[in-house]
Parts: C-alpha cells; sequence; structure tokens
C-alpha cells in the first residue's frame, strides 16, 4: 500500500528544505524555516481550490476540463528546489509534472508540467510563476 501523496510531499519537502537550512547560514535558517511554513500552509490551501475545482466541473454536464502538457522555463536550478516546486505541482490537483529538460551543461531549464485545466496556455504557465516564485522568492524578476 502507497502512502497518502500529502504524506510523501511532507516528507520531500522537509528533506528539501532542510538540505537549504544546512548549506545557509544560521541568521538565514530561521527566515528559511519561516518561509517553509508560511510556504506549506499556502500550498495545502491550493490542494483544497484545486480539489474543489475538480469537484465542481465534474459535477458539471459540460466539462471544462482541457488537459495539456506545457514546457515551463525555470527560473530555480538547484535539484532541492526543483524536487520541491515539481513535488509541489504533483501534488495540487488538476496538475503533474511530468519531467525535467536539461540545457546542455546539465542544468534543469525546463519543467514538463500536464495541467487538466489547460485551455490557456499562458494562465497555466502564470500558475506556476506563481508558485514557483513563491516557493523561492529570489526568483523575482529572474
Amino acid at each position: 500500500m502507497r502512502p497518502p501523496s500529502w504524506l510523501m510531499w511532507i516528507v520531500t519537502s522537509t528533506l528539501c528544505w532542510a538540505i537549504l537550512l544546512m548549506q545557509s547560514e544560521r541568521g538565514i535558517r530561521m527566515r528559511l524555516f519561516a518561509h517553509w511554513v508560511v510556504y506549506s500552509l499556502w500550498l495545502i490551501g491550493q490542494v483544497f481550490v484545486g480539489a474543489w475545482s475538480i469537484a465542481v466541473d465534474a459535477l458539471r454536464p459540460h466539462s471544462q476540463m482541457h488537459p495539456a502538457v506545457v514546457r515551463y522555463p525555470l527560473r530555480v536550478t538547484s535539484d532541492a528546489l526543483v524536487t520541491a516546486f515539481s513535488t509541489s505541482i504533483t501534488m495540487t490537483p488538476g496538475t503533474m509534472s511530468i519531467g525535467v529538460i536539461d540545457d546542455a551543461a546539465g542544468v534543469p531549464e525546463y519543467l514538463l508540467v500536464q495541467a487538466v485545466f489547460g485551455a490557456d496556455e499562458q494562465e497555466v504557465l502564470d500558475g506556476l510563476a506563481d508558485m514557483e516564485r513563491r516557493l523561492w522568492p529570489a526568483v523575482e524578476g529572474a
């Protein structure tokens, strides 16, 4: 029996943040921990919003679902942040991270994401950019 996806997200995100905290100076560690708590609460809210959207759409006579795969240009490049971002996408109902495309140097460049409500590709990309910014605010303007 597989553990629930929310439990896997907690384990994965905790490990990723632990790696980042170990690599930072002590003064920054508290800010990173506080940011992790805020991000986690926001993400839990997004899980409920996504689940509600899918449930409502499932009850409609004509579904608004238009599955699509988008190629999202990553602004985070460390393995820990790409893993946390990818896991956050996959645990949110209606989206799933399906692959990473590296550049010639082996640095993650694009993330392939399947979105159930993908009729407007730009809207999907904007939502992913918002999630990435909330995960790691240093990407703002990158």
